[in-house]
Formats: structure tokens, sequence, C-alpha cells
């Protein structure tokens, strides 16, 4: 079955980069340096996780670059995803999820970690790296 041309999941770890500085991906090279110095955001999601970034897609505020879900990759202006943030979409619409040794509640979203400290430095025109990696 699919959703948004994509096949379902169990849901999404997505993570947001400030790339803004990086000039080129061969730049970051170490990961864990580069989510160290890029790394904004971050939670789980259900499998309506990515409604938010479609939307922004589909309304051309946003761009896939494509992915298999491991991950998937999207660019977006600062300003589009903190008006998704204040407006409680991050977590999207979800069925509830059962599956042998775990439940998915309807419209699930993992904690979010936010590092306020950067957000803070974030020019709302600086172009936001987004990864979306399914939990299946």
């Amino acid at each position: 079955m699919e959703i948004n041309g994509r096949e379902t999941c169990w849901g999404w770890y997505i993570s947001v980069y400030d790339t803004t500085a990086v000039d080129t991906p061969s730049k970051a090279i170490d990961r864990k340096e580069f989510e160290r110095q890029h790394l904004i955001a971050n939670w789980e999601a259900g499998l309506g996780g990515l409604d938010w970034i479609d939307t922004l897609v589909n309304e051309d505020k946003g761009q896939c670059l494509g992915g298999d879900g491991y991950p998937l990759r999207y660019r977006v202006v600062a300003h589009d995803f903190f008006e998704a943030m204040k407006l409680n979409q991050l977590a999207g619409k979800s069925k509830e999820v059962i599956g042998e040794d775990y439940l998915m509640p309807e419209n699930w979203r993992g904690a979010i970690k936010l590092d306020i400290a950067k957000i803070g430095l974030v020019d709302p025109n600086n172009i936001l790296l987004i990864t979306a990696f399914d939990l299946s």
C-alpha cells in the first residue's frame, strides 16, 4: 500500500539541519561532527509524520531530493519549517499501528529535541536539509 507515493512504514525518524555554511556534501565527511555542527531538531513520528513536508513540496515551498527511506531527503526554507513547527504540524495525522511487539498510538510523535541556541542563529531565509529515515 502507498501513501503520498511511498510505501507505508511504521513511522519516521526526522532530523533537521541548517546546512547554509556547508559548501558541498564532501565537506561534511564525519557524520557525528556534521550533526554536532548543523543539527537543529529531531524527532520520531508516525505514518503521517511527513505530511507537513509533503504539503510544503506540493506548494513549491520545499524540494524532495529523493531517497529510499534510508533516508529520504528534502530542502526547505527555514521560515517555512518554523511556521510548520509553530502550527504543531510536525507529527502529521497517523492511524494507530499495532505490531507484534509495539504500538504506535494515533497521531503519535516522539519527543522533539530542539537545539534552541542553534535555532536562534538560523536566518529565516537559510535552506534547511531534512532527512527522514523509515522506522520499519
